[in-house]
């Protein structure tokens, strides 16, 4: 898990093109596991393969249209983004395997301490990156040993947080999962004041990704989560940001929103788009093939990708976590909580983040699948052990 959220980091170079750690674990998880005793993994597959589970089929959905596409793409040239994409693709199956032996205990703790380490990071690489403590090369090699000019913790002088992203955008896609995770597990002072620690850092992105995302994520805790406790905080904590915002920062909406209007990223973005709509108009049923095209939104990308066969598994997968939480709002909190995590990702997927193989993205595909059949009311509870493991709003 930790090593999908080292997203400026590379262990080789393949082609001029680096491979993270994340690939790397993902490669070793489904090997260790190819390696297991036959019959446990022969064992869950047949107990799998007895149950009809729509998220599995829209998985294989999905897949499908990037194997389509691939072929495409494999046709004019061979990517090692396909190597990546499917090797995420395999894990998750290989996960299906032998999920029921995985203790969903410390599955769940361990999902916190990257949290917490993700936060440090953050504040660390604010604090190197704007010239307060020194940026050691120890940090640098292990974290951010990527050169490309689009990590930006290489810049001289950045005075906004990613953590160990490559921008605050990417940042997003674990940030704002983690304050929805934190505000449904609030039960104690520590969790309270981490909380706010994640909010002061989704401001301190500066990012109109993760204030939009935010944003949209509240809405959802509201509605599948409605109660006076819950409304009155989130509206106390909007006010009282929102006259911080303007009364000690008060060129940031500018700066983050309305002057990205007429800005040169702003032309950009359109130039992409444009592109992956006119790729999508060439090959209107499966698009132009997987990466040969990028939109500045993951809806235009996978237009122009995988076209309308990939368009429609990919909203089709929006669908089923949108109808999970509907339906387990009352019932099953926690795997709620899950199910709007996805869908904050989704969103930023839509506004900024427009990669199908982002790490972050199939970090919360692989716990939503682990934890997907863990069944509990108010607390979790691990059926390996009587000891509650975390408790969560009602």
């Amino acid at each position: 898990m930790l090593s999908l959220i080292l997203q400026s980091t590379n262990v080789i170079y393949l082609n001029g093109i680096g491979v993270g750690p994340g690939l790397f674990c993902c490669v070793f998880f489904w090997i260790k596991t190819l390696m297991a005793k036959p019959y446990i993994l022969n064992g869950y597959l047949l107990n799998y393969r007895s149950k009809k589970d729509n998220y599995i089929n829209l998985i294989l959905i999905l897949l499908s249209s990037i194997i389509i596409s691939s072929v495409l793409t494999v046709l004019n040239n061979f990517s090692l983004s396909i190597f990546n994409i499917f090797i995420y693709f395999l894990t998750f199956f290989q996960i299906i395997k032998v999920k029921e032996l995985l203790d969903k205990r410390k599955i769940l703790k361990y999902f916190e301490w990257i949290c917490y380490f993700a936060v440090i990071m953050g504040f660390l690489q604010f604090f190197m990156t704007t010239g307060i403590i020194y940026k050691s090369n120890f940090i640098r090699e292990i974290f951010f040993n990527d050169p490309s000019e689009n990590v930006y913790f290489n810049k001289d002088y950045y005075n906004r947080i990613c953590s160990t992203f490559m921008e605050p955008s990417y940042y997003s896609t674990l940030l704002i999962p983690m304050y929805i995770y934190f505000y449904k597990k609030n039960n104690g002072f520590k969790t309270s004041i981490f909380l706010i620690l994640v909010i002061f850092q989704v401001v301190f992105t500066k990012s109109s990704t993760a204030y939009l995302a935010i944003v949209v994520s509240t809405i959802l805790l509201l509605l599948f989560n409605i109660n006076k406790k819950s409304f009155y905080l989130i509206f106390i904590c909007g006010v009282l940001g929102l006259i911080f915002i303007v009364l000690f920062m008060p060129n940031l909406l500018n700066e983050v929103i309305f002057s990205k209007l007429s800005s040169g990223s702003a032309t950009t973005r359109y130039w992409w788009d444009n592109s992956a709509i006119e790729q999508f108009l060439n090959n209107v049923l499966f698009g132009s093939g997987y990466k040969n095209v990028r939109g500045s939104s993951i809806i235009t990308s996978i237009m122009g990708q995988l076209g309308v066969y990939g368009l429609i598994a990919y909203c089709l997968m929006i669908l089923y976590f949108i109808v999970f939480a509907i339906q387990n709002k009352k019932r099953n909190k926690f795997l709620t909580s899950f199910a709007i995590q996805l869908l904050s990702i989704f969103v930023c997927q839509i506004i900024a983040c427009p990669d199908l193989d982002l790490s972050s993205f199939w970090l919360f595909i692989f716990l939503f699948l682990v934890l997907k059949d863990f069944r509990i009311k108010n607390k979790v509870t691990c059926k390996y052990g009587k000891t509650p493991v975390i408790s969560f709003n009602s």
